[in-house]
């Protein structure tokens, strides 16, 4: 997966000899604002469908996972999703030609919105807290049931066999304070 990206920036380095990527650099004036204006290079191409191909791929496993993952997981997932369509969605759109700001790549901003969407992510929904690929493989096919809590002793995940031995859904004892007794338990 890295021979692409690692013969792009060989390429670039050494792109005003072979031309391949990016050449015929010039600035252009549109509207008084001041544009790069260059010319794109059989291997530029070549990296814009393997990165794009890289980008659908992983927006269509996000939206599987948000199908089919418990509430938790979705939304980490879910705001995943929204920023990286954030980045792509502007990008193709200005190399298709649909520009809404004028010869004004607008990227770069979404680029910073789907920045605060990640944060977010990562404090609201413990994106880097939950480790859902170890949860999938061992917690879901373990034989006991298992109840998990966050430090403030809040449930943020049960397995299958908690939930038969309780009568009830992960999701709706999720955030209720582990030692209490008003959590809907049967």
């Amino acid at each position: 997966m890295l021979i692409i990206p690692a013969v792009t920036a060989v390429l670039v380095w050494f792109d005003p000899e072979f031309v391949l990527v990016r050449y015929n650099f010039s600035l252009i004036w549109y509207h008084g604002n001041a544009f790069i204006h260059k010319s794109y290079g059989p291997w530029f191409y070549i990296h814009l469908v393997y990165s794009y191909s890289l980008m659908l791929y992983s927006a269509g496993m996000l939206g599987v996972k948000i199908i089919r993952e418990k509430q938790i997981y979705k939304n980490q997932s879910f705001f995943l999703l929204i920023s990286i369509l954030l980045v792509f969605v502007p990008n193709i759109l200005f190399f298709l030609g649909i520009r809404p700001g004028g010869n004004f790549d607008v990227t770069p901003f979404f680029f910073s919105m789907a920045g605060i969407i990640v944060f977010l992510d990562i404090f609201r929904y413990r994106f880097l807290d939950l480790i859902p690929v170890a949860r999938g493989i061992i917690f879901e096919n373990i034989h006991d049931g298992i109840i998990v809590a966050d430090a403030g002793y809040r449930i943020i995940d049960m397995n299958k066999r908690a939930e038969e031995l309780f009568r009830i859904s992960g999701d709706t004892l999720h955030g209720y304070s582990a030692g209490t007794t008003s959590a809907p338990v049967c």
